[in-house]
């Protein structure tokens, strides 16, 4: 009866305690397990982490390239078109000193003539030719060619000279005005600030009409800001602007005038005004810096040009009135600072301007996506422009306004669909 019972009993002991490590050993393997599972999670956090962080690095990287792309481009272009200037003035000069000196030449020969058979008025005639009168228009030509090619060849101090000296002269000549304007350039070239200003003044007050006069203004302002008299140059900024609205140089002065805070007035960031609006959109950006970012895209209704290429005719009429302070209230729902507003035509409302300054204060990262056939310059500066300049397949090429290039800045891009025919 003992041996029956004592060895079940004790198989039943031997098999208690053998349980006791097979649970601890899968007690551990789960312990191993969830430690595993959090070291992966841990693991694949750090790597979007990286992974997000090395996106955005790529995507700033590539906002440097193109923006040095952008000033390598500039500074060619600035180039390029000084040295077209200079070409185009010398083609210009010698046009007008060859066709006068056909006119002269005309007007001489039967002088010539008639004097071969009289000694003494031939002599008169030869002295008078030798004077060389200041109000001889042939004269007048070669001394302002004459002092042109010195400051084209970098003698400026000998330029200067030579256009004082012409001025003086040849005052009441077609050159003067041009030749007071290079006068001042000679000045400032040599660093004489003080009388650049002079000189340009000169300018303004002899000729307030000239074509060079708005220039001639923007000159004064920019060597007043360099001699450190930063309120008198705002001010002549701002006669530039009030005198000369229409001129290049006054969307200079405006873009000036803005980032110096001096002309915060020019776009009211009246959230109360309207626009007419067609859709508000989420989307990643597909173009220039800053493709591949998500972008609320507002859309304006109106557009003034009819491309051949035009994927958003839909566009063109039609939208809703919408106060600004609501699309700003509507572009918040999105989760992102970056904002694009495209039509259309965006600047063909007036009221968009005023919708891109209230968008940059209230903190978006902001882009405007506009054709080349609108003026750029009163845009706010703190707007990247996307300025699409049209080719001549879209049919509108006639429309670019080409001044709008000198207005472009590091921010901006240009975009140019050459080659392409019917729609997208």
């Amino acid at each position: 009866m003992t041996n029956r019972f004592t060895l079940p009993a004790a198989l039943c002991v031997a098999g208690l305690f053998c349980a006791l490590p097979a649970q601890a050993g899968l007690f551990d393997d789960d312990v191993a397990r969830k430690q595993i599972s959090d070291l992966q999670k841990s693991t694949s956090q750090t790597l979007i982490e990286q992974n997000r962080l090395s996106e955005q690095m790529s995507r700033e990287v590539s906002e440097l390239r193109g923006q040095i792309e952008v000033l390598t481009n500039s500074i060619n272009d600035l180039e390029k078109r000084q040295k077209d200037l200079y070409l185009d003035i010398d083609n210009r000069l010698q046009a007008i000193e060859a066709g006068r000196g056909k006119s002269v030449a005309k007007s001489v020969a039967p002088a010539a003539a008639e004097t071969a058979m009289k000694a003494e008025p031939k002599a008169a005639a030869e002295t008078k030719t030798d004077t060389k009168p200041a109000d001889d228009p042939s004269a007048a030509l070669k001394a302002y060619e004459s002092a042109l090619g010195l400051f084209k060849a970098g003698k400026y101090k000998e330029a200067a000279v030579a256009f004082d000296k012409f001025t003086k002269t040849y005052l009441e000549s077609e050159q003067a005005p041009a030749a007071q304007f290079w006068l001042g350039n000679s000045f400032y070239a040599v660093g004489d600030c003080k009388q650049v200003i002079s000189s340009q003044q000169k300018l303004l007050a002899k000729w307030p009409k000239n074509g060079r006069s708005p220039d001639a203004m923007a000159n004064i302002a920019n060597y007043q800001a360099e001699l450190g008299q930063k309120a008198e140059s705002q001010k002549t900024l701002k006669d530039l602007v009030a005198k000369y609205p229409d001129s290049k140089a006054a969307g200079a002065a405006k873009q000036q005038l803005k980032k110096q805070g001096a002309m915060t007035d020019t776009v009211s960031a009246d959230r109360n005004q309207t626009v007419r609006l067609s859709e508000i959109f989420f989307s990643l950006q597909g173009e220039a810096a800053r493709s591949g970012l998500p972008t609320v895209f507002v859309r304006l209704t109106g557009c003034p040009l009819r491309c051949t290429w035009c994927d958003t005719e839909y566009a063109f009429t039609g939208g809703t009135t919408t106060r600004i302070e609501d699309v700003l209230t509507e572009v918040a729902r999105f989760p992102t600072r970056y904002v694009c507003v495209t039509g259309g035509g965006p600047l063909a409302q007036k009221t968009c301007l005023a919708l891109l300054a209230a968008l940059c204060d209230a903190q978006y990262d902001v882009s405007l996506e506009t054709s080349g056939a609108l003026d750029i310059t009163p845009v706010d500066p703190r707007v990247a422009r996307i300025m699409d300049l049209k080719a001549p397949v879209s049919g509108e090429s006639s429309k670019n306004l080409l001044s709008n290039i000198d207005d472009l800045r590091p921010t901006d891009a240009v975009k140019n669909r050459a080659g392409l025919t019917g729609r997208l």
